[in-house]
């Protein structure tokens, strides 16, 4: 029995220093990470036609910094007067940046009720980080043809250990078309509506309905979440 346990020991004592090794190897503080890389995006960058655009800036830096009365950017987003349309492509850009400690937040914008992008925030390094996003809403172009109240709603909670303020630059760009580059089909109508099946959401809309013309039939309802 005396060899034996003089083998146990041995095996005690390089677990042990490997155990050790393990947590030498782990950062102290696991959450308080620095020099944090700015988030990348999986997805190819979307393609834009090369023909005359107008960019109109909804939200420049807001501060996202509570969800008690400044979760929510409020705005008119109407066509801007050097891009008429038909547009061939219409791209919606995000831009965040957000320093200290937070978790990812969940971000929907509305446009005349309906829903048209939703998307999460990263989480950041005390040191901060920057990101960006964009979305394809042309076939939103019935919508975006007129002035529509436009919502931006960013859920953050800043408090205690909480300390990231999230600010948010949102804009939107509008390509004209061209016979190179023709205006896409679209639904001829988009309504926003309620969705009483979400208890937990008082928001004005989370899909569209969107009414298209046929070759079979006049109207064709068409029922559409983003």
């Amino acid at each position: 029995m005396q060899p034996r346990s003089r083998l146990g020991g041995k095996a005690v004592v390089v677990l042990g220093i490997m155990s050790v090794a393990l947590v030498a190897a782990i950062p102290a503080a696991a959450g308080n990470e620095v020099n944090y890389q700015d988030p990348l995006t999986a997805a190819a960058p979307i393609a834009r036609p090369p023909t005359h655009s107008c960019t109109v800036t909804v939200m420049q830096d807001f501060a996202f910094n509570s969800s008690v009365g400044h979760d929510t950017f409020n705005g008119t987003l109407a066509p801007p007067a050097g891009c008429a349309g038909p547009w061939s492509k219409v791209v919606v850009d995000f831009t965040g940046r957000v320093a200290g400690r937070q978790f990812d937040r969940l971000m929907d914008v509305w446009l005349g009720g309906a829903e048209i992008f939703q998307s999460t925030t990263p989480e950041p390094d005390p040191d901060g980080i920057r990101w960006h996003v964009e979305h394809d809403v042309t076939r939103y172009n019935s919508l975006l043809a007129q002035a529509e109240p436009i919502k931006i709603q960013l859920a953050n909670y800043v408090f205690g250990i909480y300390t990231g303020v999230i600010y948010g630059t949102l804009t939107v760009s509008y390509y004209q078309a061209t016979p190179a580059y023709p205006a896409p089909e679209h639904a001829d109508e988009v309504t926003g509506f309620r969705t009483p099946t979400r208890s937990t959401s008082t928001a004005p809309a989370t899909c569209a309905t969107r009414r298209s013309r046929s070759h079979r039939t006049s109207r064709a309802h068409i029922s559409s979440c983003t």
